[in-house]
């Protein structure tokens, strides 16, 4: 017999052949865990595992719902493109963008439909809205032809972590028949390059005032921010002093249209005339809030904001309002533009006692843990968009926790260490008074309680003639309240010309 030597091999030791396929397989797995550790995904992994495992169906609606986002893809000529591109390097080198028609250039916009003719250009803004990757847009349709809804004009903004809370914020005031525009998502391709998700929102026009009830002889107020850009980007100041008042009636046409019109057509040349009288009367105290303004709709729009934006701040550059001639009065429109603190709108124009009673009752319910309970059991905190965001933009914290810290905040205004400062002193049988608020919404005052010298109620009787700090309550004198420009205020002493003479008694306020 014959022996020959073999040798063993075990299915332990892999053929020589596939040795280097392992150590490939692991030198990419290694160098992909730890791209993966680096950018956090794992974090995102685990919190995406953890939605999974609490409601998988939602999360199953959310890859859904970014299959479903619709896509648009704008074409436009290399040199077109290159006249935006230019834009956009002198808007970061000058510190804003000041547009205007002649910026237009023309487009092809597509979607699952026919192709629209579009006119495109950047948005006139200060250089912090063009910092990003790809740029905000602004297009008008060409021929009127209805795009998403709107009809004539949109901006494209890219979506960051503030755009979610717009969805959040105009649904529900929308479901508060609050004026609303329209705003979506898509998924926005510009000469075959995918920009990424974008912010859809139509410009208000006397069209969409219209289609949510309000009269057609109706017109759209802004603020125009020119000036401001021109003289003040880079120096920060955001002074109401720079703003332009500026009415639109129709929306068809170019803005220099819409603004021509306006001045060669009497009655609406009369219409923007009296806007503009209103506002300036209103910014110089000669006109009160509510002349123009309705409380309950102004207090509910700030409650609102409130809730998702932590504070009733009110930015002039992206109020919108809505004016009709025949009421004389104004009405906020919602728009997904979060407010921006460095241009608040001046306090006087909401520093009245209705509107601040208002805003403070509507506040009161929107900070009740009962109203977050009741927005997590209709669905909110498993929104399918928010879900999508999530993945996309790897964001996982729930719009109800958003809610949740904002009701906090609001909660510190409805309820401060304390209601009002009040100092009592006596001099030559004449007692000195001085009531400061504290509270963004009037307080009634009933009496001075003395001590064992008993209780002292108060009287609008002992207020001087001219004062407009107090006014009758129920059963004493109701404290105006002192705002600033959050609608909170820290007092300092009290002026000597704010005092007036009671007959013996002396008040200051």
């Amino acid at each position: 017999m014959r022996v020959t030597k073999q040798t063993l091999r075990t299915r332990a030791t892999p053929p020589p052949s596939n040795r280097w396929l392992i150590l490939i397989a692991l030198a990419l797995a290694f160098g992909l865990g730890f791209i993966v550790a680096q950018a956090g995904w794992h974090r995102q992994l685990g919190e995406l595992a953890g939605a999974l495992a609490r409601n998988p169906r939602a999360v199953w609606a959310a890859w859904r719902y970014r299959v479903e986002i619709p896509a648009l893809s704008v074409d436009l000529d290399f040199e077109d493109y290159q006249r935006l591109s230019a834009k956009h390097t002198r808007a970061l080198q000058m510190g804003a963008n000041l547009a205007s028609d002649a910026d237009y250039v023309p487009a092809t916009l597509t979607l699952d439909t026919a192709p629209v003719d579009v006119l495109l250009r950047l948005p006139e803004a200060d250089a912090s809205a063009f910092s990003g990757e790809y740029w905000p847009l602004e297009l008008v349709v060409v021929a009127g032809q209805p795009l998403f809804g709107a009809r004539w004009a949109t901006t494209l903004i890219p979506v960051d972590e503030a755009a979610l809370l717009a969805r959040g914020y105009l649904s529900m005031m929308q479901e508060l028949s609050m004026p609303v525009l329209h705003h979506c998502w898509v998924y926005l391709t510009v000469n075959g390059a995918r920009w990424g998700l974008y912010a859809f929102e139509e410009v208000p026009s006397t069209e969409m005032l219209t289609a949510q009830g309000f009269s057609p002889d109706s017109v759209v107020v802004w603020f125009d921010q020119r000036e401001f850009l021109a003289a003040q980007a880079p120096s920060g100041d955001g002074s109401f002093a720079y703003a332009q008042i500026e009415v639109a009636y129709t929306a068809g046409g170019s803005q220099e249209d819409r603004l021509k019109a306006l001045s060669v057509d009497a009655r609406l040349a009369a219409i923007r005339a009296d806007v503009v009288n209103k506002l300036r009367a209103l910014e110089q105290g000669d006109v009160a809030p509510t002349q123009v303004f309705d409380a309950e709709v102004w207090g509910r729009f700030l409650a609102i904001t409130t809730l998702w934006y932590g504070s009733p701040m009110l930015d002039w550059r992206s109020l919108r309002l809505a004016y009709d001639p025949g009421t004389r009065r104004f009405s906020p429109i919602a728009t997904g533009a979060a407010p921006d603190s460095a241009t608040p709108l001046p306090v006087v124009l909401l520093d009245d006692p209705a509107i601040q009673r208002a805003y403070v009752e509507n506040l009161a319910i929107a900070s009740d843990a009962e109203f977050l309970s009741a927005l997590s059991d209709a669905g909110w905190g498993e929104d399918p968009l928010w879900l999508a965001w999530r993945v996309d933009l790897g964001q996982f914290s729930s719009p109800l926790a958003v809610l949740a810290g904002n009701q906090a905040k609001a909660r510190a205004i409805l309820s401060p260490p304390r209601t009002l400062f009040a100092e009592v002193t006596e001099e030559a049988k004449l007692l000195r008074l001085r009531l400061e608020a504290v509270l963004p919404f009037p307080v009634e005052v009933l009496g001075l309680d003395l001590g064992e010298r008993g209780f002292l109620p108060l009287d609008l009787t002992w207020v001087g003639a001219g004062s407009t700090w107090f006014s009758a309550g129920d059963s004493g004198m109701i404290l105006r309240a002192r705002v600033s420009d959050c609608l909170l205020y820290t007092s300092d002493a009290a002026d000597e010309e704010d005092s007036v003479d009671l007959g013996g008694r002396r008040i200051i306020k």
